[in-house]
């Protein structure tokens, strides 16, 4: 064994001991919120029905119960998932508020230069921070390799045909 192993694996463990911490605390956050949202829609029918008969003294018979239980069980949906619909919500704001933010950056200045080619053909001195880019037209000549020029991929490679200059007009 190498002698960094060792440390490495105990560095390693420390970490994985650290993480399980934290998957431990979001496993049981996330257990509680799945039972209490598969409770919430019999928690709500509970208390409409303790309101019923304890606050406004009504008469608990089945021709109120179950039309009231079928209700329930049509509002179970939306009763069960408006957290999650409450979370997203939040979710969406912040990226839509970070995507603004983005949008309404200014633009950036361009990292290339243009310089403009009839100015290169004639010799001029060209100022790359103020040129245009050129106009491209079918044949105009971008570079020309002088006879006797060829290339290669490195300053070791052993090739006898290649010159150290390339010239460019």
């Amino acid at each position: 064994l190498n002698a960094w192993e060792d440390s490495l694996e105990d560095e390693v463990k420390a970490s994985r001991k650290e993480e399980m911490v934290y998957a431990t605390k979001t496993a049981n956050v996330a257990a509680a919120n799945t039972s209490i949202m598969m409770a919430g829609p019999v928690i709500v029918a509970v208390i409409v029905f303790m309101l019923y008969a304890g606050v406004m003294n009504g008469e608990m018979r089945p021709d109120i119960i179950f039309p009231a239980l079928t209700l329930f069980s049509l509002i179970r949906f939306p009763i069960l998932f408006y957290p999650r619909c409450l979370a997203l919500s939040a979710d969406a704001i912040v990226s839509l508020d970070r995507l603004q933010k983005y949008f309404l950056l200014s633009e950036s200045k361009p990292t290339t230069t243009m310089i403009k080619l009839e100015d290169l053909n004639e010799g001029n001195e060209v100022n790359a921070s103020t040129a245009t880019p050129p106009e491209k037209k079918r044949g105009d000549l971008v570079a020309k390799i002088k006879k006797g020029v060829s290339f290669r991929w490195s300053k070791s490679s052993k090739n006898s045909n290649s010159s150290e200059t390339v010239e460019i007009e």
